[in-house]
Order: structure tokens, then sequence, then C-alpha cells
């Protein structure tokens, strides 16, 4: 069965025009911080495009993304 959850990608672009994304994730030992790996398994999931959205904290260079998962 597939499965879709969504999470919040913050786009980084530096003065050489070259980008980056990172992931908001949650860890007892660091709190809210953000991941380079999409896979990681501390990213913040969410069940609905809405939810993510509510967890946006930078309004320039952060969306929501979709990530299909089998369960």
């Amino acid at each position: 069965m597939w499965k879709v959850k969504y999470c919040v990608a913050s786009i980084y672009v530096n003065c050489f025009g070259e980008s980056s994304v990172s992931y908001y994730a949650f860890c007892k030992g660091y709190g809210l911080h953000t991941v380079q790996n999409i896979n990681d398994e501390y990213v913040l999931w969410y069940d609905t495009k809405e939810e993510a959205k509510k967890h946006i904290m930078n309004s320039e260079g952060e969306c929501v993304i979709s990530f299909g998962f089998e369960i």
C-alpha cells in the first residue's frame, strides 16, 4: 500500500547560485533542527498538506513537499 506524507523543506541559495535543501526534523538530543537527508529517521512528517503548512516558520525559502511511502 502507498501512503503520501508531507514535510517542510527549507531551500537556500548562496551567492554563487548553489542551492541546498534541508528538512525540519526533531530529536530529543537536538530539539528542532534541519537535516540534509529526506530519509533521515527524524524528519517531521505530516498526514496532510494543510497540517504541514502550519509548521512553516520562515515564509521565504520554505515550502511543503510530498513524499510517497510504501507501508
